[in-house]
This record gives structure tokens, sequence and C-alpha cells, in this order.
């Protein structure tokens, strides 16, 4: 656990100390799992949704660097809390045209899970742990206020009920739509 302090408090001085002396734009998002939303205004979105997609993203830039925190919830059929997620991590962006963004970083997760898969046993994704990973994605720009974005991540994932390790693959198939908060 030491190493994931050092490892965020690493990171946010890295970007504390890039962002000194410029006069540079800040800007501050904050984002939700629009799936859900989605699937009921769109016949063609029938994507089975992850549960392990996080629900609420804040991201903070300064220029193109910025640190984005994640919290997730997953409930079951019964609504009963199945597992709490949290990330922090450090994201960069690239202007790909005028609305089109493209976004990289890396990422610390925590999960603590409380109940048991479908089945009744446990598998890897429904393991408490923690871990490292990255995330890749791009980000379409709707208005200046409202953007959505779309991200694939791959977590290096350290289980501490099982004592093992193991990568863990998401695709980029949800859509996050975020709206920028900042004051100017």
């Amino acid at each position: 656990m030491r190493s994931f302090i050092i490892f965020v408090f690493c990171i946010l001085l890295a970007f504390s100390v890039r962002a000194q002396g410029k006069d540079t734009l800040r800007r501050r998002y904050i984002g939700f799992d629009a799936n859900p939303l989605l699937s009921q205004v769109l016949p063609l979105n029938r994507i089975a949704l992850d549960a392990n997609v996080f629900g609420i993203t804040r991201r903070n830039y300064i220029g193109y660097n910025g640190v984005r925190t994640a919290y997730g919830v997953g409930l079951s059929d019964q609504l009963d809390l199945q597992f709490l997620q949290f990330m922090v991590g450090y994201d960069h962006r690239k202007v790909i045209s005028p609305r089109w963004w493209y976004f990289a970083g890396v990422d610390m997760v925590i999960r603590s899970f409380f109940g048991t898969n479908s089945n009744g046993g446990s598998d890897l994704n429904g393991t408490a742990g923690f871990g490292f990973g990255g995330h890749w994605g791009v980000e379409y720009a709707l208005s200046r206020v409202v953007s959505f974005s779309t991200e694939a991540n791959l977590q290096l994932m350290l289980f501490t009920n099982q004592g093992s390790a193991s990568f863990i693959l998401q695709p980029p198939l949800n859509i996050t739509a975020h709206f920028n908060i900042s004051r100017k």
C-alpha cells in the first residue's frame, strides 16, 4: 500500500511542477457512465453493460495534463451492493481535430468486493484488490460544455484474498458523458 501512495504522490508532484509558471487554461470536468441511458434511447446500443466500469469520473486539467479520479459502485439485480472501486491517475490529452481529442494515462485502482458472482463462486472480476493500469481513449466535444468519450483499460490487479495477480483488459464498449464545469 505504501508503494501506491508513493506512486500517486510522484504523479501529482510531477504534474504540479510541470504546471508551475505557465499561464495555461484550467478545465474541470465531471462525467458519468451514459450506457444505461443510451440503451433506453437508442435501440442499436444493446451491448451488455459492464459492471466493472466506473460510474462517475472527475478530471482536472492544466493545459493538456490532468489528474482524474473515478468512483464506481456495482449493484446486483436485487440492488445489493456488489463492489466499490476507486481510481486516481494522470491523464494527458492531444488534439486530433477541433472536436476530437485523444487521451491516455496511468491509474492506480483499489477495489473492495462484497458479494459473489451469479454462479455462487468468486472470479477474478469479483475479487478485492489493488493495482496499476493504463487507459487510452477518444473524446468528441458536442459543445463547449458536453462531450462523450470511450476508453480501453489494461490493469495489473493484485488480488488480496487469492494472493494472485492478473491482467484485466476492458475494451472500449462504454460511453461516458462529460460536462465542463470550469468557471470560464
